[in-house]
């Protein structure tokens, strides 16, 4: 293969400028051929080395002047990001895409740019470090509200079928003296339709983020526990905070209160209103202890 050029010409060679002569390589073994009119130097700086294919050359046109030969694999660089491609990167990730690159790439990057891919990163990934404080409270109380709407009704509809009670919701009024961890012990279907979908629609209505839905749920699930507990204890935050406590729920899952007090698990307020409200009295029990007792409704 020969490379013909004007001495004075400045031609792409590989992909960068090179300044050569007439230059002859062999088609055996691709090595350079030299002697007279053909015999040529290859001259190119360090950085036209890194953008040359794979080469081979030995004799007199080894460059290294030592008849060694050399080799070279062709690298295509990537010019360096400008500050205005950054922020353009930065701009696209807020949007939701993805910035993406080797460790080459981000080596490119000048100081403010990678800090302001930095920026954006944290902006993306914590969606919740801003929320307002009483952005929060205001889902929390909308959550409430929308579980308290859906167990009310989804409740007092499973003590009025005879079917859903008798095959679904007798599992839960298995315990006259409700503990604990009977707070979870239900029909799997009706964990689905009471827990599942109205939490899923708690979520959705609220505008809660995932991080914010974290609290929220595990709030709902100790206040559901503690209904349960059958314990009076002093100091409870619950029992300061909230009518629909460990006495009320306890007045439902006595044989007389069964068609009283479906609300759960935060407020009374549709329990007044449908007034299916039960109230009830502390009373002292002889050999210690506290105990719910219903008053009867005329």
């Amino acid at each position: 293969m020969v490379i013909t050029y004007k001495e004075s010409d400045k031609k792409k060679f590989f992909g960068r400028w090179c300044l050569v002569q007439t230059c002859d390589f062999g088609s055996e073994n691709g090595k350079l051929e030299g002697g007279g009119d053909s015999e040529c130097a290859l001259i190119f700086s360090e950085r036209d080395r890194e953008n040359i294919e794979r080469l081979e050359i030995t004799g007199v046109g080894d460059p290294t002047g030592r008849g060694l030969g050399f080799s070279y694999v062709r690298v295509t660089p990537k010019a360096p990001i400008s500050n205005s491609t950054a922020k353009k990167k930065s701009a696209a990730a807020r949007g939701g895409s993805t910035v993406t690159g080797t460790d080459a790439d981000l080596r490119r990057l000048s100081m403010d740019a990678a800090r302001e891919i930095s920026r954006s990163d944290d902006n993306t990934t914590s969606p919740n470090v801003h929320t307002p404080p009483l952005v929060i409270v205001r889902q929390f109380f909308v959550g409430m509200f929308v579980i308290d709407t859906w167990q009310y009704f989804w409740h007092r509809y499973m003590h009025v079928n005879k079917f859903l009670y008798r095959h679904i919701h007798s599992w839960h009024h298995r315990l006259i003296v409700p503990y604990a961890f009977g707070s979870q012990y239900n029909h799997p279907l009706e964990g689905l339709i009471l827990d599942t979908l109205g939490g899923a629609l708690a979520y959705l209505l609220s505008g809660m983020s995932a991080r914010t839905s974290i609290f929220f749920f595990s709030f709902s699930t100790i206040k559901g526990i503690d209904d349960h507990c059958g314990l009076w204890l002093p100091g409870n935050i619950f029992h300061m905070f909230f009518w629909n406590n460990t006495a009320y729920h306890d007045i439902h899952h006595q044989l007389f209160g069964t068609k009283y007090n479906f609300s759960q698990p935060f407020f009374i307020t549709w329990d007044k209103i449908f007034r299916t409200h039960m109230p009830y009295t502390l009373e002292k029990r002889p050999d210690g202890g506290l105990e719910a007792r219903p008053i009867s409704k005329r």
